[in-house]
């Protein structure tokens, strides 16, 4: 599997490369940190993950974040000194699948990385047949959804994996830690939180009202459930 590095800064993208190389992972990396160039770095090399490296505020990350989503449905990792709430959830928004603040373990790196990787390669998007529950219609070409009388929705990675998770067992509760490993590629009990953001994301995106949600509905201590009706 290859990760793309796009690094402001020589020795860091130098140290992530040996990192990920002695994980045995193929690595190959670029400084060039405007959109046209990451673009055409990863039309070079059609990397399996994408791992943006950010060292200072003058890395416009949320830019490239924009630029590649567009092209891409390859797992986009942010690592960044940047803690400010609104800077990562624009960055989430904008199609991101991780966000790491600095400093990170060369462990824990190594472990997010391989999740994404598994996640890539668990669910090839091109590969599976559209999804219908009732008149909610998910794509997995398009990752987008169709809801009645709305216009076409798109998802970025994470909420169409949830999505598409909840829709293929609709009417059945979900377990967070299920959706964990189905989203996210690894189990463990410490990312109840991670759902939760997710989750609101994807209900600003296709509920009606995100805080009286119809699809996409909260079984408190278990997990979720999908419905697609908008009765009650």
């Amino acid at each position: 599997m290859k990760v793309l590095i796009i690094s402001d800064d020589p020795n860091s993208a130098e140290l992530l490369t040996l990192i990920l190389r002695q994980a045995g992972l193929l690595v190959v990396s670029t400084h060039r940190t405007d959109g046209e160039g990451a673009l055409a770095t990863y039309a070079k090399e059609v990397p399996d993950m994408i791992f943006i490296d950010a060292s200072t505020r003058a890395f416009d990350v949320l830019d490239i974040c924009r630029t590649l989503r567009l092209e891409t449905i390859a797992p986009i990792l942010v690592s960044s000194p940047r803690t400010e709430e609104e800077y990562i959830l624009q960055a989430f928004d904008l199609g991101i699948d991780e966000y790491l603040p600095k400093p990170i373990s060369p462990r824990f790196l190594v472990a997010k990385v391989n999740a994404l990787l598994r996640r890539a390669r668990s669910v090839p998007l091109a590969s599976i047949s559209s999804l219908r529950a009732g008149s909610v219609e998910l794509s997995p070409e398009r990752r987008t959804v169709r809801l009645p009388q709305r216009p076409e929705i798109h998802l970025t990675n994470l909420e169409f994996r949830l999505l598409y998770c909840l829709m293929s067992n609709q009417g059945q509760v979900v377990p967070t830690e299920t959706i964990i490993q189905k989203v996210w590629g690894y189990s463990g009990e410490g990312d109840y939180q991670l759902v939760k953001g997710l989750v609101r994301r994807l209900r600003r995106k296709i509920e009606p009202d995100a805080k009286e949600p119809h699809y996409v509905k909260t079984v408190t201590g278990v997990g979720y459930t999908f419905s697609p009706s908008m009765e009650e």
